[in-house]
Order: structure tokens, then C-alpha cells, then sequence
């Protein structure tokens, strides 16, 4: 094993504890540097030893971003897929109980203001003129 791979294995615990107040992509650089050994050592290296360390850095670094980048990606269709769920679980629950439809499309005119978010829902596609329920077949009085 490597020298450093035993110094590392051994301050690896006093790592974690010093570091736990930061954030992923600070604590994941300063293990890069250390495990690549960029720290002053005053051990004379070369300068393609140091070229070559400074590339494998920066290699590595292009993999830890790629790694958070699909991190953040699965976080964010986490949440579009729990706001598509909550949003199916009230429109049902709106369909069966006509008191929480009315609630839920008072939110919706104070909520919505785009033209054609309002249109979705059957509101008035001016903010200002918020209707409680949509435009159905029975309340709908068009000439």
C-alpha cells in the first residue's frame, strides 16, 4: 500500500468529524487534494509528477461534478413526480367532495396568474376577475 494511502486510512475518522459542518462539494474537494497528496511536503517532487497529480485532479474534480449534477437531477424529478402525485390525490379528492373543489379553485384564482394556467382550470384568464369554480357544461352561459 501506498504511504499515503495509510496516512489516509488513519486520519480518515478525524476527517469526517473536522469536516461535518460542510457542504458535500467542499468536503469532497479537500479529500481530493488530500488523497492526491497537493499539500506542501517539501519532498522535491518533479514538476511532471506535479503535472500529472494536477491533471489526475482535475479529472477527478470533472468526475465529482458529474456525480453532483445526477444527484440534483434525480432530486428534481423527485419532486415533479411528488407534486404530480399530490397534485392527482386532491384534484380526486376535489371531484368527490364539491366543499374542497370550491376551496381548492379559490387557491388556484389566488395561486395562478399566467393566461394559460388560469385557462387550464376554467378560471378567467385576467388575475383580477378570480371565479370560485370552473367553466363546466352546467355553469357555463355562453350565447
Amino acid at each position: 500500500m501506498h504511504p499515503y494511502g495509510l496516512l489516509l486510512a488513519a486520519l480518515a475518522p478525524l476527517y469526517s468529524l473536522a469536516t461535518r459542518s460542510l457542504d458535500d462539494r467542499t468536503r469532497a474537494g479537500l479529500m481530493v487534494e488530500i488523497s492526491l497528496g497537493t499539500t506542501s511536503r517539501g519532498d522535491g517532487m518533479t514538476g511532471d509528477k506535479l503535472e500529472k497529480l494536477l491533471e489526475q485532479r482535475k479529472t477527478l474534480n470533472a468526475r465529482i461534478q458529474q456525480e453532483i449534477n445526477r444527484e440534483n437531477r434525480r432530486k428534481r424529478k423527485d419532486d415533479t413526480r411528488r407534486k404530480i402525485l399530490v397534485g392527482a390525490a386532491v384534484l380526486d379528492d376535489a371531484e368527490k367532495h364539491p366543499k374542497h373543489k370550491e376551496q381548492l379553485y379559490k387557491l388556484l384564482g389566488r395561486f395562478l396568474v399566467r393566461p394559460n394556467d388560469r385557462e387550464l382550470f376554467g378560471l378567467d384568464t385576467e388575475a383580477g376577475n378570480q371565479k370560485t369554480e370552473p367553466k363546466t357544461p352546467e355553469n357555463d352561459v355562453t350565447p
